[in-house]
């Protein structure tokens, strides 16, 4: 009986995404399986977020999160990337993407002194040529997305002097903005789970 129950809310799922999907693209979706449900923490509260891979008439695949917000993330750029990482991207961009549109999150403001002391911390670990992309401020924490070479290799990091992550052109991740999986590590993070969190 549950089984059943929980097939129907997939077969829902995967009708609401492929619509979705169809609206986006002005494409027709041909093919659409459900990969995997996950259960986590998201900022303290249990959540369900199923994992969906889709085929458009084009060609074109890739996968989708559903928790039920939805994002797309495209084979093309996420190649050999395995889901649980993807996983990772897809919480920090609906972390980035929430805080943006309700304010807790700016890119607007001057940094007096963390991103110079970011950049100097990069610069003495070898990276050359850097470029800021993007700057994000969340409370007191500067977050600064950056672009250089390391080793000969064009390299992309997101972070500060506190955390930081990078990655390289030798790296499956390389083509997914660097600052998801930072934010999304911070967002899965806890030490303590719910009592609901089995009722999912």
């Amino acid at each position: 009986m549950l089984k059943t129950l929980f097939n129907k809310k997939l077969k829902l799922i995967s009708d609401e995404v492929k619509a979705w999907l169809e609206a986006q693209n002005a494409l027709k979706v041909t093919k659409i399986k459900h990969l995997h449900t996950f259960k986590r923490i998201m900022m303290n509260k249990a959540a369900r977020i199923e994992l969906l891979r889709f085929v458009l008439e084009d060609g074109r695949s890739g996968r989708v999160f559903y928790s039920p917000i939805m994002h797309t993330f495209w084979d093309s750029q996420t190649k050999g990337v395995e889901d649980e990482t993807m996983l990772l991207a897809y919480g920090g961009w609906l972390f980035l993407t929430s805080g943006l549109q309700d304010g807790f999150i700016t890119q607007n403001f001057t940094s007096p002194k963390q991103r110079k002391e970011y950049l100097e911390l990069k610069k003495l670990v070898g990276l050359e040529n850097i470029n800021v992309l993007e700057q994000y401020k969340i409370g007191n924490s500067e977050i600064f997305a950056i672009e250089g070479e390391l080793e000969g290799y064009r390299t992309r990091c997101a972070g500060n002097c506190e955390i930081d992550i990078c990655f390289d052109t030798m790296t499956d991740a390389f083509h997914i903005p660097t600052v998801y999986f930072l934010l999304g590590e911070q967002l899965f993070r806890t030490d303590k789970l719910p009592d609901d969190i089995s009722k999912l």
